[in-house]
């Protein structure tokens, strides 16, 4: 019946609105969790458009290059976020690699935030091509301040422990260079004196020769 139809086309309706409803907020508590995570991580993510030239930050990505939230990024001017120089060029070398080619790259560079602040990050990023044509970058991005500290402070350490050895080996060799005189003269001296037929004079004189080659030695020793 007609009645039974609108009941129907009603009932239909409804159950539509109540799934796009569950999924929206299935959809926002991903979201979220999702952006929960990222703060979490201190990861954020980002995506390319090359066919619309647009280019998109989340919210953790904002905060990691320190701007307002509600900042929209440019994709001829973002890159001027990487440190000038060598992280600079080697950004630029690398996604223009990944455009003509579709290779993802890893790789830990030097930021200098909206507020001057210098920020080290690893950033991941992939390409997706279509007939050979790049036409999306995305990836993420994640500060890593505190490893490139520690980092750092090891390389120094070990840089300070590699000096210290080579001058360890600098001394050795000069202490023994020093100390072979006196003892060549010590040990010459000693077993001219052990041969028969020397006289008293001479004698005499071996044992100052000694005797001052011991003062040397001592002096070495005690420097």
């Amino acid at each position: 019946s007609r009645e039974l139809k609108d009941k129907l086309t009603l009932l239909n309706g409804w159950l539509k609105s109540l799934l796009i409803e569950v999924e929206y907020k299935d959809s926002f508590k991903n979201n979220l969790l999702f952006e929960k995570l990222q703060s979490v991580a201190n990861i954020g993510t980002w995506e390319v458009d090359l066919l619309n030239n647009s280019l998109t930050w989340s919210s953790q990505t904002r905060v990691i290059h320190e701007v307002d939230e509600n900042f929209i990024p440019q994709l001829d001017t973002a890159i001027y976020f990487y440190k000038e120089g060598h992280d600079r060029d080697e950004i630029s070398r690398i996604v223009s690699t990944a455009i003509k080619t579709g290779e993802s790259w890893n790789a830990t560079l030097q930021l200098i935030s909206a507020k001057g602040n210098p920020v080290w990050i690893e950033t991941h990023g992939m390409a997706e091509m279509v007939d050979g044509v790049c036409v999306r970058l995305f990836g993420t991005c994640q500060n890593v301040n505190k490893a490139m500290a520690l980092r750092l402070e090891l390389d120094e350490q070990r840089e300070a422990a590699v000096k210290a050895y080579n001058a360890r080996g600098e001394l050795l060799s000069r202490i023994s260079h020093e100390l072979r005189t006196p003892l060549t003269s010590l040990l010459g001296y000693s077993e001219l004196g052990q041969e028969p037929g020397k006289s008293k004079e001479r004698l005499i004189e071996y044992m100052k020769t000694i005797h001052r080659s011991g003062q040397h030695l001592h002096q070495i020793i005690n420097d």
